[in-house]
């Protein structure tokens, strides 16, 4: 049978990967051309690039033309 401890310890690795395992399979999801692979202190992180929405670029064609 489990203890307390072990318990309590599950729990709480859960609750802490959880998020960093959900942001890691979303990153795997999108196509190359969306991601940006960076190393930031020996750590592999994972920046997914925002794509402009048509009404972005309306916006940007009226402002600039």
């Amino acid at each position: 049978m489990l203890n307390g401890i072990t318990v309590k310890h599950g729990w709480i690795l859960l609750c802490m990967c959880t998020p960093l395992y959900n942001e890691t399979l979303r990153g795997c999801f999108y196509s190359g051309k969306n991601i940006k692979k960076m190393m930031i202190k020996d750590e592999f992180v994972i920046e997914l690039k925002k794509e402009k929405s048509i009404k972005d670029a309306v916006v940007e064609n009226i402002c600039y033309d």
